[in-house]
């Protein structure tokens, strides 16, 4: 059972759960299933699987008693996460004792982790009682203990090719994995240095380019009307959904600094009572929330590198290497037939060009509707949908202007372009009249001609310069112009207008203003590469 379903029991269960000891029975039978589920998968004999039974139950079970006892009036709600770390935890063991990959240890982790987030919060209450102090510490070390061993067992075995180690992102451990220290022990730095790819690592064989096209091709034949847009994105489905979800996580997480920001404020201008502990708290709380973006960024990143561009790109460009090199045999000129290769070489890279472009970005789309929605709801939650509905009606007022800024910028750096190679060319005609002694006579219609450029570059730089002004008075300004019309309305209705309230309106009314005009520059790349009309066969 994965971690994600237990955390739904989690949820579920207590509120139907009619007496404790049923509810117990529940969760021992969970722990025991994940214990002997690999027992009944490797096909033990019945004896020993019935004595690695009973010993599993027992130690299950006198695992749940003692952090029962030890946990004065603890609930049923409380020892289930217990259990279900427990018995993750020991899943775990066996399978990195059978010297196969740990396929839970990532649920393992996950649960662990959630563990110590609610011990956390349920002992921080009594670390305060002077006879809680040490059980508190105790029963929070117990569960971060749980987490470290889940975070450093391998998920695998490390894999060799030829000789050469293989890529250890999907065999090292949680912790590897999650601070890029994997390759630490693959890569060599004097390897790098040297440039010797005879000691590079290699890739593990999903990832080669015979496995890629191989299965690239395998999906295709299946689904031979549709686009190459379509077959790619159901050849790499996984990876995108993955970044997908990363991309909401890290949506939410901006908001963390702000809400934060929010109730650090209402400690120190005493709206909401607190000491000093709690403000230290919540500092501490806005370093780490400001860190988890650009952890979540990082990540993003990576998987679109490694497993969605990179892949694509190489398996593309060998299908078209392929369909190249089995063009047949025309009884044409070399020359022809080599222009004719170049022609076709260079239609489908432009084609694989412009899917790859676009698939890698998917997730910004993907992020920036989750925090446009994400932004919204919490603005509405502050100050009502009122203002809100103002504040986004006058950002979305600006886009057009800013749209027009933006094609007058485009147009004015063409025409100065243009001017210069104008320039350029009259200049070489100059120098070439000089050469033939026929410049003296024209020297003035020619000066005038430079003149004429010149002079026109001059007021195109102008024109700039005051395009330019007036996009940092629109970018820069005008969402803190404007977010003073929402809150004169907020204050006009009689609500209180506090000070933690002004400040996160502000700076999350900036955050969707900057969201609203990125969305119109995102959307067109992902179009214009979904309307790749040529099927797989083209590949």
């Amino acid at each position: 059972m994965r971690a994600g379903l237990d955390w739904l029991l989690l949820g579920v269960l207590p509120r139907w759960a009619k007496t404790e000891i049923n509810l117990r029975g529940i969760m021992i039978s969970h722990g025991v299933s994940l214990v002997i589920r690999p027992l009944y998968r490797d096909g033990r004999s019945k004896s020993s699987r019935d004595s690695l039974i009973v010993t599993a139950t027992a130690i299950v079970a006198s695992w749940a008693v003692v952090i029962g006892s030890g946990s004065s009036g603890a609930s049923a709600g409380r020892l289930l996460p217990w259990i279900i770390v427990t018995s993750h935890v020991f899943n775990v063991y066996y399978e990195s004792k059978a010297a196969k990959p740990s396929r839970s240890v990532i649920n393992g982790a996950v649960s662990a982790a959630i563990l110590l987030v609610l011990e956390s919060i349920h002992y921080s209450q009594e670390l305060e009682v002077a006879g809680n102090t040490w059980l508190s510490v105790f029963s929070i070390s117990k569960s971060a203990l749980l987490l470290v061993f889940c975070l450093f067992v391998p998920r695998g075995n490390d894999e060799s090719y030829k000789g050469l180690p293989a890529d250890r992102q999907h065999t090292g451990s949680v912790i590897e994995l999650l601070t890029f220290l994997w390759p630490r022990k693959t890569f060599r730095l004097d390897s790098l240095q040297r440039k010797n790819a005879a000691s590079l690592p290699a890739l593990p064989a999903g990832l080669r380019t015979a496995a890629l096209t191989e299965r690239h091709q395998r999906l295709a034949s299946q689904r031979a009307a549709h686009k190459l847009s379509s077959v790619l994105l159901r050849d790499y489905f996984g990876p995108l959904a993955l970044q997908s979800i990363l991309a909401i996580l890290s949506s939410l997480a901006v908001l963390g600094p702000n809400l934060v920001t929010y109730r650090l404020l209402q400690h120190l201008s005493g709206e909401r009572e607190g000491d000093n502990r709690d403000t230290i708290f919540l500092v501490a709380l806005l370093g780490a929330s400001s860190l988890l973006p650009v952890i979540l960024t990082a990540w993003m990143r990576w998987l679109g590198s490694s497993m969605i561009a990179i892949p694509m790109r190489y398996t593309l460009s060998a299908l078209t290497y392929q369909k190249v090199l089995s063009l047949p045999t025309i009884p044409v000129s070399p020359e022809d037939r080599e222009a004719k290769s170049i022609a076709i070489l260079l239609y489908m890279n432009a084609l694989s060009a412009r899917a790859c472009s676009a698939f890698p970005i998917c997730y910004k789309v993907v992020g920036l509707l989750t925090q446009l929605v994400s932004t919204t709801a919490v603005l509405v939650t502050l100050v009502g949908w009122k203002s809100v509905a103002i504040a986004i009606a006058a950002a979305l007022s600006i886009t057009p202007l800013t749209t027009i800024f933006m094609k007058r910028w485009s147009a004015l750096l063409v025409g100065i372009w243009k001017l210069m190679s104008n320039r350029s060319a009259i200049l070489k005609d100059a120098l070439l009249a000089i050469r033939q002694i026929k410049l003296s006579a024209a020297e003035p219609a020619w000066k005038q001609k430079i003149y004429r450029i010149r002079e026109k570059e001059v007021k195109g730089y102008k024109d700039i310069a005051w395009l330019m002004f007036w996009m940092v008075i629109v970018g820069n300004i005008s969402p803190a112009v404007l977010s003073g019309v929402p809150m004169y309305i907020y204050a006009w209705q009689g609500q209180l207008l506090t000070t933690s309230v002004a400040f996160t309106f502000i700076n999350l009314f900036k955050e969707l203003q900057s969201k609203l005009w990125a969305v119109p520059q995102e959307l067109p790349r992902i179009k214009a590469a979904g309307t790749v009309q040529p099927n797989w066969m083209l590949f």
